[in-house]
C-alpha cells in the first residue's frame, strides 16, 4: 500500500492586525510536501481557511481516506456555525457531533498507548540484552497489561 504524507498549514487568524501578520506570514512555509512531488502554497487558495491551524500525517491511503471525511465534516460544521438565527438548532447539532468526535479520538489515543504499554513490556527483555522474547510473555507485569487492553476492547 503507498505511503503517503500530508501537511496543511492554513493562515493567520484574520483578526491580527497588519504588522503582526506581515511577521508571522513571512515566518510560514508556503509549500506542502508530499512524497512524490514539491508544489508551492499561495496565499490566495488559503483565503477561505483562516479558522484552523493544522498538521496532519497519513501513513496510508485508507488513513488519507478517513482525513478527508474528516476535513468534510469539520467543513459541514464550519458552514452550520456561520448559519442564521433559524438554523442554529444545527449549531447545536454540530457542537454535539465535535463532542463525541472528540471523546472517540481521546479513546482511540487512550488504546494506542496503552497497546505501546503493552508492547513496550514485551519487548523489554531484548531492549535489556536479558533474553529472548518468549510467547506468551511471562512476565506477570506484562500479562496484567495484556488483559487490561483486552478488557477496553
Amino acid at each position: 500500500m503507498a505511503t503517503h504524507l500530508a501537511i496543511s498549514l492554513s493562515p493567520v487568524p484574520a483578526y491580527s492586525s497588519s504588522s503582526s501578520l506581515h511577521f508571522r506570514s513571512s515566518l510560514l512555509p508556503r509549500w506542502t510536501i508530499g512524497m512524490e512531488k514539491l508544489k508551492a502554497f499561495s496565499s490566495s487558495a488559503l483565503m477561505g481557511y483562516n479558522k484552523r491551524r493544522t498538521l496532519i500525517c497519513a501513513v496510508n491511503q485508507d488513513a488519507e481516506k478517513l482525513f478527508q471525511k474528516t476535513v468534510e465534516v469539520d467543513r459541514l460544521i464550519d458552514m452550520l456555525r456561520e448559519a442564521n438565527a433559524n438554523e442554529k438548532d444545527y449549531e447545536e447539532l454540530a457542537l454535539s457531533v465535535m463532542s463525541i468526535v472528540d471523546r472517540l479520538v481521546h479513546k482511540t489515543k487512550q488504546k494506542i498507548e496503552s497497546a505501546t504499554d503493552v508492547l513496550k513490556e514485551i519487548l523489554r527483555p531484548v531492549v535489556d540484552e536479558e533474553e529472548e522474547i518468549s510467547w506468551p510473555p511471562r512476565d506477570p507485569e506484562a500479562l496484567s497489561l495484556m488483559e487490561k487492553v483486552t478488557l477496553f476492547s
